[in-house]
């Protein structure tokens, strides 16, 4: 089942989506941040690549959640459609 344009449009302006969306930009400032504060020479350690590889997946998950516009949302409803199909 998908929404339609204006549907979407409107879900984007309500107060709660427009208070999650900030709080996700938060949390990846926050996480950014974190990271540029974080000590220059620990990419020499295994555990330290492994933790950066995850908190980048974790930005790009919240970056996706945060932006998602209305041509990404009916790209992946058809996608889920398509898999249901």
């Amino acid at each position: 089942m998908s929404v339609t344009e204006n549907d979407f449009k409107d879900w984007l302006q309500h107060p709660v989506t427009k208070v999650v969306r900030k709080l996700l930009a938060g949390k990846r400032a926050d996480l950014r941040n974190e990271w540029e504060m974080s000590d220059p020479t620990a990419f020499l350690e295994a555990e330290f690549n492994a933790a950066n590889i995850a908190n980048i997946g974790w930005c790009r998950g919240l970056a996706y959640a945060e932006q998602i516009d209305y041509e990404v949302y009916m790209t992946e409803i058809k996608d889920i459609n398509d898999a249901d199909s």
